[in-house]
Order: C-alpha cells, then sequence, then structure tokens
C-alpha cells in the first residue's frame, strides 16, 4: 500500500510540473505546448535534466543552469502541493483495479489540480482565463457520461448539468443586483463560470456549501486583513483562491456525491 501512496505521489509530482508551466503561460497568451519549457530570463531551454520535478530546484540551488538567474521557490512548492493533494486524494478514494474507484479518484484528481491552477492564477493576475475553464467543464461533462454509464444512473448527469447552470446565472444575477445596490461590481467576470465548473463536479448540494464556505472564509479574512492593515477597502480581492479551497473541502465530505 505504501508503493501505492509512492507513485502516487510522484504522479503528483509531474501534474504539479506540468501546472507551473500551465500558471505561467496562459495568462501570457502563450502556448503550453510549444515552446519546449525556456529560462525567462536568459530564453535557453531548459533540458529534460532540469526538469525533475522538487530534485532539478534542489540540485541546481534554485538557480537556472544556464544564467544562474534565481528560479522561484513557488515552482517546486507547486510540484510538492500537488504530490500531497494526490496522495490525500488517493486516501479518500482508494482503487486496487481499474473499476469505478480508479475513475472517481481520477475524476477527483483532474478536479483538484484545475482548482489549484486557477486559484493560483487568480491570485496572481486578478483573472481566470476563459480557455482553462471551458477546458475544466468539457472534462467534467465526459466523467458524468462515464460515471451515469458505469452506475446506469442518468439522474446523476442530468443534476450536474443543472448545477452548473444554476451555478453560473445564480452568480451572474447576485453580481446584478450587487451592482445595482452599490454600483460596483462585487465579483469578478470568471467567478460565475467557476461556480458552473464546480456545479458540474460536486452538484448543487455541493455547490452551495462551496458558496457559502467561500463567501464566509473570503470575509473573515477582509475583516482581519484591514484590521492588521494588510489591505485597504479599495484593493481588489481575488476570490477564486477561496472557492477553489472551499470546494476541494467539499468535494471530500461523505455523501456529496
Amino acid at each position: 500500500m505504501l508503493l501505492n501512496f509512492f507513485f502516487i505521489f510522484l504522479l503528483g509530482l509531474s501534474i504539479g510540473s506540468f501546472a507551473n508551466v500551465v500558471i505561467f503561460r496562459l495568462p501570457l497568451g502563450i502556448s503550453i505546448i510549444k515552446p519546449p519549457s525556456f529560462c525567462i530570463y536568459c530564453k535557453k531551454e531548459i533540458k529534460w535534466i532540469h526538469k525533475l520535478p522538487i530534485i532539478s530546484w534542489i540540485c541546481l540551488k534554485g538557480r537556472c543552469f544556464f544564467c544562474k538567474f534565481p528560479i522561484p521557490f513557488k515552482y517546486p512548492l507547486i510540484e510538492l502541493f500537488f504530490g500531497l493533494i494526490f496522495i490525500n486524494n488517493f486516501y479518500f478514494f482508494p482503487f486496487l483495479n481499474l473499476d469505478k474507484d480508479f475513475i472517481y479518484f481520477f475524476n477527483l484528481s483532474v478536479f483538484s489540480s484545475f482548482l489549484i491552477i486557477i486559484g493560483i492564477i487568480d491570485y496572481e493576475n486578478l483573472k481566470i482565463p476563459n480557455k482553462i475553464i471551458k477546458n475544466g467543464i468539457l472534462i467534467n461533462f465526459f466523467f458524468l457520461i462515464l460515471a451515469s454509464f458505469i452506475d446506469y444512473n442518468y439522474s446523476y448527469i442530468i443534476s450536474r448539468i443543472s448545477a452548473a447552470i444554476i451555478g453560473f446565472i445564480g452568480l451572474e444575477v447576485l453580481v446584478l443586483i450587487m451592482y445595482f445596490l452599490t454600483n460596483k461590481y462585487a465579483f469578478g467576470g470568471g467567478d460565475s463560470k467557476l461556480f458552473a465548473f464546480i456545479g458540474s463536479f460536486l452538484g448543487l448540494k455541493g455547490l452551495s456549501l462551496t458558496f457559502m464556505i467561500s463567501i464566509y472564509s473570503c470575509g473573515i479574512f477582509c475583516i482581519f486583513a484591514l484590521l492588521f492593515k494588510k489591505i485597504k477597502k479599495s484593493d481588489k480581492i481575488p476570490f477564486a483562491p477561496f472557492i477553489s479551497i472551499s470546494a476541494y473541502i467539499v468535494s471530500l465530505l461523505p455523501n456529496i456525491y
């Protein structure tokens, strides 16, 4: 069993390494396929031996092999975080064969990967690229169809599609109401699409719980940040990290599916 956790951890590290590419390139409009990974300072292509998750960063002492430009610590940290998340997913959905449990584990791992990437991108750029949410919803629908066939339960896919629609329209209506009341946009344009993505995975029950937890957690954070003068009232707060953390917590709750 420990060996299984080890391989799952390695898988998470690898996905985390790819996530670093997506997080860096997507907001800049650069293809995540081409060109190959390169140093952002000297622009030289990074060799495969220097792309090993965490290990390469340690061996290179956190610097580019060619120009010695510092490599941010966030890269190995994100890789490690992905590894731990994958281990946690496997703990909740262990599998021995390519059966229903494997499908649930794989689906949860894809879902959590998208949440992490979206949360970090919004934190760093205060925006969520439409492309990543659209791809996330499409992949979720693929798993919905697969799960419906496995369980012979077609109401499952209908409930998830309904939750995705409610998640999008519900927040858009709330944004409109808040705008009329305060003449300000309370949420970013990508948040409603993110709730649609979450609804397509968690359903209406999980979507509602995610919304409540994210609102309260963001509110508590803002109150303390204002009290300690870490932010100003005029500052924009990225909401996606709170949504992503809340959605992942809810996804691990029993009977949420």
